[in-house]
């Protein structure tokens, strides 16, 4: 897409046109940034312990969520995508201690649909509902 948005940036004969191609040019390039950083340096999308879970399932990945925080897991469609919703009982003991530009994706998603961490399916070793039944393990096996 990097590519295709800097040949139509470049295309002097469709006239104003091309600059339809910039905001691509602005965006993909980070998109390949980070799927080259995944690439390179793998790790576990998500990682479970007693104490709670670590999301590095993606860009706008939470980091570390103690099970206490964890008030609800579902499983929401996001644009033909599954998605493993966490909503949080506090969100902003999590999310306020990351990054101003992750807050602000969050916080379009928290708009959009029900949750506060997001965990794309396509990124896990399970289905969304063998995922959610997992996580629930954890979670029940936390306070007991």
């Amino acid at each position: 897409m990097t590519v295709l948005c800097l040949w139509l940036v470049l295309q002097s004969r469709i006239g104003p046109l091309r600059y339809g191609g910039v905001p691509g040019l602005l965006f993909f390039p980070i998109c390949l940034l980070y799927a080259v950083h995944r690439a390179v340096s793998p790790r576990p999308a998500v990682v479970f312990s007693a104490e709670g879970f670590t999301d590095h399932a993606s860009a706008l990945a939470v980091g570390f969520v103690p099970w206490n925080q964890v008030a609800n897991i579902s499983i929401v469609a996001v644009a033909g995508q599954d998605f493993v919703a966490v909503k949080l009982r506090e969100p902003t003991l999590i999310i306020d201690g990351l990054r101003r530009w992750k807050r602000i994706g969050i916080a379009m998603s928290q708009r959009l649909w029900p949750g506060d961490v997001f965990i794309p399916t396509t990124v896990l070793p399970a289905t969304a509902s063998e995922f959610v039944a997992t996580m629930e393990a954890w979670r029940r096996n936390r306070r007991a």
